[in-house]
Parts: structure tokens; C-alpha cells; sequence
């Protein structure tokens, strides 16, 4: 046999690749059977890449690109997988592998069946076996939900203490003593600066260090206080004794036809949020003084006002477009209004926010 035999690799997730040494060891067996249908040892490949990526989607699977490039250049007589459902669980993507096969002569072989693409039955076979797995991941998605959703009615779905809190044997929410005080303090200083920048700045002033702690273990490292991290605290709604889940949404989007699928997460208003049970836990602060910082926040920061990122009006033309390449920070907008002229200055503001460092300017006239 002159072209080769392919044999593809895949499980779910990382955890499955550490857990799962039979299902690895069941899928790398489809070697042997390759060599006992002829192929000589030389000629068979193992396609790996995919360990611990999901077929929900091939836009991201490198193993399955390579393989694809492989079917379409004519140079593999037959895919061996374990199942059908380790190339794709989605029909539209096994049907892009299938379409290549047929072009190419290519045999699709799974544990127990070989497929022969030229054959109408076996092809329609392979798709109606994707639709049924697709089916049964919703079935099981849904069930989850559901169980999800009942324990969060009752505020009993195990959710990650932040630093400040730590969970009990009942799950329990139980203020840290070991960083009391110093949430305590990112509290205080808030209110009297009235600024995530002011207590950042105060932060640095009396030499305060940050306690971070890695989630789900009481495992803490002393870092910089910065932007980033103190405005986490004055906006998490567990410091005021709300259990909260949902306060985020994920939307998915192509920036471009060939470009990779990417992820966005937005912050949702309080009243979407999934669960929102208030006196929950013992609380830093009360619900109605988070409120109110969320207010004085927004206030502050024109960036987490909706539909503000650019200035209100006028004349400079990359307002809102241009982004610092430093920090990656959106450029704010300045106009100064000289004698003879009028300069327009793009600065950036990413030092101030994250270490209450310098500020830099560009200035166009």
C-alpha cells in the first residue's frame, strides 16, 4: 500500500488525558490494527495533537487540520479512530472530513467497521452516528444545567472563596483571619479616597502588600497591590454577604473567516445574575455600601460605563480607536487649546491604573 494510514488521537479534556490511560491505550491499539489490514509499519502515522481538546469544534484542533491537509493532498488510504465521535461530535465538521475522504478514496475505520466513503450507505451511516452522539452531549448538558440550577436556589452549589473568605466542610463562606484585615483596609481606604486609583496609590504610599490566594486552597503569595486586582475586591459581591453565580457572559465570535474562534466575557447587571441570595455570609460590608461603590466606581472610570469608550465630542479622529502598545490599554483623548492653535493628546493611563505610575502622552497637532 503506497499512501498511509492515519491513525487520530483525541480525548476531551486535560483531565481525561491524566485519568484516562485505557481509553489512550485503547485508541493507540488502532496501530496494530492498521498493520494487520497490510500497512507496513513505516507507513502508519499517529496523530496526537488533539490530547485534552474538545470536538465541539475543529477550528482550534491542530490534529485534525493536519490530518485534513494529509486527506486532501491524496496521501492516506485510511483513518483509524477508536470511535467516529474521536475525529468530530458535531455533523458539519465530520461531514468536512468525510467530503475530503470521498474525493480521495480514503476509508474511514473505526474499533469495529470500515467505512467505505465510495458507498452512499456507509456515508450516511457515519452521519447519522454524529447526529445521535451530538444528541446525547445535549441530553447530558441539559441534565447538568438543571441539577446547577437547583442548587443554586438554595445558594448549596460549591462556588470559589476569594481571598478574604475560605470554605468549611458544609461549603460554608467563613471570613479568613489571616487576611482580615487587610480586606478590611482595601475597604477603608475606598471610601475615604473615593477611587480604585486613590486606594491603589494609598496602597503603595504605606507599603501595603496584596495576599492572593490560589482558588479552592488556603495557599497565599504576597504581590504588588495594583488596579487589576483591588478593583476585583471592591466589585465582588461576596464581600457584601452576596452568594452570587451568573455575574458574567460569554459570547463566542470569528473575527475572520480563517481566524480562530475567540471567547468574550462581559459583566451582566445584578438582576441577571443566576442566583443573587443576599445575608448569605458573614459580609466586610453591607449590600447597600457595595452598591453604592459600584456607583462611585462607574462614576470614575469612563471604561466600565457602557457605550463611553470614546470622548462624547470632538474633532479628534481616532477617539475611542487608538490603544496603547505598552499595556494594551484604549488611549484617552485631551484637547488643549493654545494662542494660535488647538493640540489633541492620545494618552495612556495604564501605568496610573495598575501601579499609580506615570502617565504618557502623545501629542498630534
Amino acid at each position: 500500500m503506497n499512501r498511509l494510514a492515519i491513525v487520530y488521537h483525541r480525548v476531551s479534556s486535560d483531565q481525561q488525558v491524566k485519568n484516562s490511560a485505557g481509553s489512550l491505550l485503547w485508541q493507540q491499539s488502532m496501530g496494530d490494527q492498521a498493520r494487520s489490514y497490510g500497512w507496513a509499519p513505516d507507513a502508519i502515522q499517529h496523530i496526537d495533537e488533539d490530547l485534552g481538546i474538545s470536538a465541539l469544534s475543529g477550528h482550534h484542533r491542530p490534529g485534525m487540520n493536519r490530518l485534513m491537509d494529509l486527506v486532501a493532498a491524496g496521501k492516506v488510504g485510511a483513518i483509524f479512530v477508536a470511535e467516529h465521535t474521536r475525529a468530530a461530535r458535531l455533523a458539519s465538521e465530520i461531514a468536512k472530513l468525510l467530503e475530503l475522504s470521498v474525493r480521495n478514496h480514503t476509508l474511514f475505520i473505526t474499533n469495529t467497521t470500515v467505512y467505505d466513503l465510495d458507498v452512499r450507505s456507509d456515508r450516511l451511516t457515519l452521519g447519522l452516528l454524529s447526529e445521535v452522539a451530538k444528541a446525547e452531549i445535549d441530553t447530558l448538558r441539559e441534565r447538568s444545567e438543571e441539577s446547577i440550577r437547583a442548587l443554586l436556589k438554595t445558594g448549596k452549589l460549591r462556588i470559589p472563596a476569594p481571598t478574604g473568605y475560605f470554605l468549611d466542610d458544609d461549603n460554608q463562606f467563613i471570613i479568613d483571619p489571616q487576611v482580615k484585615d487587610e480586606i478590611a483596609y482595601i475597604f477603608q481606604v475606598f471610601r475615604e479616597t473615593l477611587s480604585v486609583r486613590g486606594t491603589v496609590k494609598r496602597s503603595h504610599a504605606e507599603k501595603i502588600k496584596l495576599t492572593v490566594k490560589k482558588i479552592w486552597k488556603r495557599q497565599y503569595h504576597q504581590t504588588e497591590p495594583n488596579y487589576t486586582r483591588i478593583h476585583s475586591i471592591l466589585i465582588n459581591p461576596a464581600f457584601a454577604g452576596v452568594y452570587a453565580y451568573g455575574k458574567t457572559v460569554t459570547t463566542w465570535h470569528t473575527p475572520s473567516k480563517d481566524a480562530l474562534v475567540k471567547h468574550v466575557q462581559r459583566e451582566r447587571d445584578p438582576e441577571k445574575w443566576e442566583a443573587c441570595i443576599k445575608n448569605h455570609h458573614e459580609a466586610y460590608i453591607t449590600f447597600e455600601e457595595f452598591i453604592e461603590n459600584q456607583k462611585i466606581i462607574e462614576r470614575n472610570c469612563r471604561r466600565l460605563a457602557k457605550g463611553r469608550s470614546a470622548v462624547a465630542s470632538g474633532p479628534a479622529l481616532l477617539q475611542g480607536l487608538v490603544w496603547c502598545s505598552r499595556c494594551e490599554q484604549r488611549l484617552d483623548t485631551w484637547y488643549y487649546q493654545g494662542k494660535s492653535r488647538r493640540s489633541i493628546y492620545y494618552s495612556c493611563r495604564g501605568d496610573q491604573h495598575k501601579r499609580a505610575g506615570p502617565q504618557y502622552l502623545t501629542t498630534l497637532v
